[in-house]
């Protein structure tokens, strides 16, 4: 349950949002058309998508690519809040701010390996406190200055040996995305999860992804 909303917004897209969630909570993020790296300041839950399924400490942030995402947080203790800091990642607005060149490392850096997705705690903290101050005096914020913020956020991520990760959301940002039934059902064959969940994932109808399951397992989901 969302129980606070604070955004900020850049060409009327919502760019860098505050909110506050009650548990427990399955969150369904679509990010057909960007990106997101998403931090969690008290407690973090666990992220499933086509590619991760993984728990994220608190304190620490996931970036993640164009695709349907589901966290989940289970409830500790009664009237719990939780705080998440979301930057959302549109083409559009990088391809806006890098209109000369993208920072000369991820044009050129060579990744061969799966990136992570969880970002450490110590490299973003300054970061995130730059933006609650904002949050607490929104009347300083303009187009600029969430350039900006978007530029730092890159760079800092860039910093702490995250180069593949930005590399690989750039990329996935700019080209045509395809998800593999197969690598999605065994990736997630204990998570808790129903069907109209697992075709999200695969980026599909809930018809097309039957059968393209009967395709690939000779079997009915």
């Amino acid at each position: 349950m969302i129980l606070e909303r604070l955004t900020f917004e850049y060409d009327n897209k919502i760019l860098i949002e505050k909110v506050k969630i009650g548990t427990p909570f399955r969150y369904e993020a679509i990010f057909e058309n960007s990106g997101c790296f998403i931090y969690f300041k008290d407690r973090a839950p666990k992220l499933l998508s086509a590619e991760q399924n993984v728990q994220v400490n608190s304190q620490e942030a996931v970036l993640l690519k164009c695709g349907n995402h589901f966290l989940d947080m289970l409830k500790k203790t009664d009237d719990e809040q939780v705080e998440v800091m979301v930057v959302h990642l549109y083409p559009e607005v990088l391809k806006k701010i890098y209109a000369n060149e993208l920072p000369k490392i991820i044009e050129q850096g060579d990744c061969n390996i799966q990136s992570k997705v969880v970002v450490s705690r110590e490299v973003i903290s300054r970061f995130i406190e730059s933006l609650e101050f904002y949050f607490q005096n929104p009347i300083l914020i303009n187009n600029d200055l969430l350039e900006l913020k978007i530029k730092e956020l890159v760079l800092l991520l860039i910093q702490s040996e995250n180069v593949c990760s930005i590399q690989e959301l750039i990329s996935d940002l700019y080209s045509t995305r395809s998800v593999h039934v197969k690598n999605v059902i065994e990736l997630h064959r204990y998570s808790n999860l129903g069907l109209d969940e697992l075709a999200k994932l695969c980026n599909l109808s809930l018809s097309s992804f039957k059968r393209e399951f009967k395709k690939v397992f000779n079997d009915t989901p």
